[in-house]
């Protein structure tokens, strides 16, 4: 069942010191949360991705077995989800689809890391087109547990292939493999690790991908060109100590000035501008509005509609919190 629930507005402030790769650290002082709006509450539900659709003012939201969607709810004027669940592997299936991005004509597109592929839907749920199969594999049009996926409004979709460390580019209009990269091996600060999230900044043609601390890189935030050209990387701490980011999910506000990014392991959201400069936190054990609960890994999904509404998904309280963003 979708209950939605008012929560109170309030407004807090940040004095908060963020640690980065790059020189000098960055410190802000007075910069505003997000305002909680209202929470969904999802009985016995696991919020693993989230994306904010732009053809119907809703959500999509990406669990085990099956894609929740959910439209018009924003506004609480919703009443319960519209459940797709077709367990198992063929066209039209899912394991675990964790990853989900729409297009501008409401056409769906998902991740699936067990089945180890991506598919697209139509708006009515169509099956439309698979790539990759139920083994995992690291050559053209296969996959290994690919977490993440994103529509550049161009035609383009890009896939977080996780466990191949690597973005993989589509065609979106017929699953075609174009290319895929991962950086550059030479360098750690470029070279991808276990990609687990993927944004795309429509303004400036950017990507952000959400990179947790692995052995093969330093876990963090890469920004790339969608051709793959290394741009920026940072880091950062949770507030008040010196535990790294962790991220797991990221996303981008329509005017590409704020990046949005759960780290699971410290149970913080964090923004920061599309420079890495930090701007707030908020998070911590608990029920509060600012809170995810002790369910690992929490908060996870993360999506920004074009209104600026900030969606988390926080499994730990069976709820995903919205709070009102910059557009």
């Amino acid at each position: 069942t979708l209950t939605a629930t008012q929560t109170p507005s309030s407004t807090t402030t940040n004095t908060t010191t963020a640690t980065s790769t790059r020189t000098p650290t960055v410190t802000t002082t007075n910069t505003p949360y997000p305002t909680p709006s209202f929470s969904i509450s999802f009985s016995g539900s696991y919020q693993a991705q989230l994306s904010a659709t732009s053809f119907s003012g809703g959500l999509l939201y990406g669990g085990v077995d099956n894609i929740s969607y959910l439209f018009g709810w924003s506004s609480l004027t919703g009443t319960s989800p519209n459940v797709y669940n077709n367990e198992g592997s063929g066209h039209g299936q899912f394991e675990y689809p964790e990853g989900i991005a729409t297009d501008t004509v409401g056409d769906v597109f998902i991740a699936d890391g067990t089945n180890n592929s991506v598919q697209q839907l139509n708006s009515i749920q169509q099956w439309q087109w698979t790539i990759g199969g139920t083994a995992a594999g690291s050559g053209v049009s296969q996959f290994n547990a690919p977490r993440a996926c994103v529509f550049d409004g161009a035609g383009h979709l890009f896939v977080a292939d996780t466990g191949n460390g690597r973005i993989v580019e589509l065609n979106a209009n017929t699953g075609a493999w174009i290319t895929a990269w991962n950086g550059s091996a030479s360098n750690a600060t470029t070279y991808l690790g276990l990609p687990y999230g993927v944004a795309y900044d429509a303004t400036h043609s950017m990507l952000f991908v959400a990179d947790p601390a692995d052995s093969q890189s330093d876990g963090g935030i890469f920004k790339y060109s969608t051709a793959g050209s290394f741009q920026d990387f940072w880091q950062g701490t949770i507030p008040g100590g010196t535990t790294p980011l962790n991220p797991r999910s990221v996303a981008v506000n329509a005017s590409g000035t704020r990046v949005y990014v759960t780290d699971s392991q410290n149970e913080y959201v964090e923004m920061f501008d599309a420079s890495g400069n930090f701007l707030a936190a908020w998070g911590g054990t608990g029920t509060g509005n600012y809170q995810f609960g002790t369910l690992n890994p929490s908060p996870v999904g993360i999506a920004v509609d074009t209104a600026g509404k900030v969606y988390v998904g926080d499994p730990g309280n069976s709820l995903v919190k919205v709070y009102t963003g910059t557009p």
